[in-house]
C-alpha cells in the first residue's frame, strides 16, 4: 500500500464528532421550545447528530468525507435559521452551534478537496466541486448568523 493509499482508510472523522456535537448544542437549544418549528428543527439536529456520530467512527474515504462536510454544512445552515432571537432562551446555544457546525464543515471541506486532488478521474473533480459548493453553504450560514447578530446602523 502506499502513502497515497493509507490516507484513504485511515479510521474515523474528528470533525464529524465536532459537527455531532453542534447537533447537540441545536437540540439543547430547542429544548424549551414546543411549536411545530422548533420540533422539527429538533427533530432533523438529531437525525443529523445520529448521521455524524455513525460517519465519524467510519473509514475517512473521500465519499465518506463528502458525507460528513455535506452534513455539517446542512446542520450549520438549520442553527442559523434558528439565531433570529439570540436572547430568547436557547438563542446563544444556537449560535454556537452555527460556528461549531461551520468550522467542521470547513475543515472536513479542506480534507475532502485535498483527497480529491489526489484522484485522477471524474469523480475526484466531481468531489472539488463538492467541497466548494460544501464551504460556500457554510460561508453562507455564517454570514446568516453574523447579520442577525449586528445591531441596524441608523
Amino acid at each position: 500500500m502506499t502513502a497515497a493509499d493509507h490516507t484513504h482508510v485511515r479510521t474515523g472523522i474528528p470533525e464529524a464528532a465536532a459537527g455531532a456535537r453542534a447537533a447537540g448544542l441545536l437540540v439543547d437549544a430547542c429544548a424549551a421550545g414546543e411549536s411545530l418549528q422548533v420540533r422539527v428543527v429538533r427533530d432533523a439536529a438529531l437525525d443529523l447528530q445520529r448521521e455524524l456520530n455513525a460517519l465519524q467512527g467510519g473509514a475517512s474515504t473521500p465519499d465518506a468525507l463528502a458525507d460528513a462536510a455535506a452534513r455539517c454544512a446542512d446542520l450549520a445552515n438549520l442553527a442559523a435559521c434558528t439565531v433570529p432571537y439570540p436572547a430568547a432562551p436557547g438563542g446563544a446555544k444556537a449560535v454556537a452551534a452555527t460556528h461549531l457546525a461551520v468550522g467542521a464543515a470547513r475543515a472536513l471541506g479542506v480534507r475532502l478537496e485535498a483527497a480529491a486532488m489526489e484522484l485522477d478521474s471524474p469523480r475526484g473533480e466531481y468531489l472539488i466541486r463538492e467541497s466548494r459548493g460544501t464551504a460556500w453553504r457554510a460561508q453562507l450560514a455564517t454570514r446568516q448568523t453574523d447579520e442577525f447578530l449586528t445591531p441596524p446602523q441608523n
